[in-house]
Parts: C-alpha cells; sequence; structure tokens
C-alpha cells in the first residue's frame, strides 16, 4: 500500500510539473524555462533525465519498502534505525511532490491568465521577446541568469512547508504500518 500511493504521488508530480511545462513549451513559452536541465540539455534531454530519475526513485523506493518488511520480520537489531531510512524516502517523496504541485499550479495560473487577460498576454509575449533576444545575444549570460533565478524562487522553502512535508511524509509512513512497525513482527 505504501509503495502504491507513493508511486501514484510521484506520478501525480510528474503530471503536474513536466506536463504544464510541456503545454507552456508548446505555447510558444520555452524561453522562460528556468530548470537548469532545460537550460543545458534542451526539452528532450530534461524529459529523458527526468523519466530515468522517476524511474530510478521508484525502484528505490520499491527496494527500500521490500528490505524494511524482511527486517521487520527477521528482527535484526537495527530495525527502528531503518524505520528512519523509510521516513526519509516518505519526506522526500512528499517534499517533491510537494514542490511539483506548486510550480505546476504556478504554470496552470499562468495558461489561464495567458489565455483570459489581454494585459498579462501582452506582458508575457513581451518578456518572451526580451528574453529570446537575450538569449540570442549573449546566452553565457542568459544560461546564469535563468540558473540563479530557479536556485532563488524554485528551492526556497518557508517552515510552514517543510512542517507539511514532515506531516504529510508521517501519514504515507503510517500507511504501511497499523501499529508501530516493530509490533508487526
Amino acid at each position: 500500500m505504501m509503495f502504491t500511493i507513493g508511486a501514484f504521488l510521484l506520478l501525480l508530480g510528474f503530471i503536474f510539473d513536466e506536463g504544464t511545462t510541456t503545454i507552456l513549451f508548446f505555447m510558444g513559452m520555452e524561453v522562460l524555462e528556468t530548470n537548469p536541465l532545460y537550460v543545458s540539455f534542451g526539452l528532450g534531454g530534461m524529459m529523458g533525465i527526468l523519466i530515468i530519475g522517476y524511474m530510478f526513485m521508484l525502484a528505490a523506493w520499491r527496494y527500500v519498502i521490500k528490505t524494511n518488511r524482511t527486517v521487520l520480520t527477521k528482527r535484526y537489531p537495527y530495525r527502528k534505525w531503518y524505520d528512519l531510512i523509510v521516513f526519509m524516502f516518505c519526506f522526500i517523496i512528499v517534499s517533491m511532490v510537494s514542490t511539483k504541485i506548486l510550480i505546476g499550479y504556478e504554470h496552470l495560473n499562468t495558461i489561464i491568465d495567458y489565455n483570459n487577460d489581454p494585459v498579462i498576454r501582452e506582458a508575457i509575449d513581451t518578456a518572451v521577446e526580451n528574453y529570446q533576444t537575450v538569449r540570442e545575444i549573449n546566452p553565457e549570460i542568459f544560461e546564469k541568469t535563468m540558473i540563479e533565478n530557479y536556485e532563488e524562487n524554485a528551492l526556497q522553502w518557508s517552515y510552514l512547508q517543510v512542517l507539511f512535508n514532515a506531516m504529510m511524509a508521517f501519514l504515507l509512513f503510517k500507511v504501511g504500518y497499523k501499529t508501530a512497525p516493530w509490533d508487526m513482527a
């Protein structure tokens, strides 16, 4: 059950972030993308790396859960420490998904505003033209600026978001256990 919910959450995050990013690309706004993978490798490279990364994450998630069941049933002495590893995986998955859903929500708002408000549409079109000009004139400065923008905006978390992620990770962790994990064996 824990693996299924974790896999569903990862799929949801992928659809929200990468799906809306692809829609923005098809709308001609690819120059606004600040993801360092896109800046370095383009859309195809970014999608390839992300799909491989998600597959690795799912394989690692499955392995950790399977190993945890073995550790608990054989009552290894380090079983309580291994629960911490499982919880950390839960926290990583929930943090990834919450960030990707937030990014996808922002992308959806951009798409809706672009299609419904002519003032915002003109502002976005002007920004796309300006970024395109900068990218053509000086690609090194463009890449550096986009990566700095990504680091400043996408990687900032508030304490409330960390607390929310920890609570959701605990709920994901508890999905696999009806009682304390070490009492299952």
